[in-house]
């Protein structure tokens, strides 16, 4: 799942700031040690120009954080509601096409070809959960609640796909 790569980025920004923040306590021990031999006004141009990166840094954090959480939630009501579909219509939807691939005896010789499927592909897919719903109520397999609740875990379904793609673009 994308959330726990963006949690790697959140850890990986936080060591930076970390990281930074004890380079910068340091730097100004040496200083008062008389190790360094700056004017106050370098030492203090360099620890605000420290200071304007740490708060860089601390907004990135923040909002790899935000993402992570947000993507985290996604991920978990999207397992639910392919539950839910799969139940009711046999299959979930994905942003997958299998394009082909090898399958062998010894498995390390097998292998899967994959591509993800565009915006067009999703939508089409979209339109036939949605039919198959309708063909359902039509033939009374499903009440009309039934058929309510199936359409929009369908939309809130591909709508995560929207929402994975745009976070995604965040953080390329």
């Amino acid at each position: 799942m994308y959330s726990i790569e963006l949690y790697r980025m959140y850890i990986k920004k936080t060591n930076e700031r970390y990281a930074l923040e004890n380079k910068i306590n340091e730097y100004i021990e040496m200083w008062k040690k008389g190790e360094i031999s700056l004017s106050t006004e370098q030492v203090e141009q360099i620890i605000e120009k420290s200071n304007e990166r740490l708060e860089y840094l601390k907004s990135v954090e923040e909002l790899i954080h935000n993402d992570f959480m947000q993507m985290s939630n996604l991920e978990e009501r999207k397992k639910l509601e392919d539950a839910g579909i799969s139940s009711a219509l046999g299959h979930a939807p994905t942003n997958i096409n299998n394009a082909g691939g090898i399958l062998s005896p010894d498995a390390s010789k097998s292998h899967f070809v994959a591509e993800k499927k565009t915006p067009e592909q999703l939508n089409l897919e979209k339109q036939k959960m949605k039919k198959e719903i309708k063909e359902k109520l039509i033939s009374n397999k499903i009440t009309l609640a039934q058929a309510m609740d199936l359409s929009k875990k369908v939309d809130e379904l591909f709508d995560f796909y929207n929402k994975k793609d745009e976070i995604q673009g965040r953080h390329i």
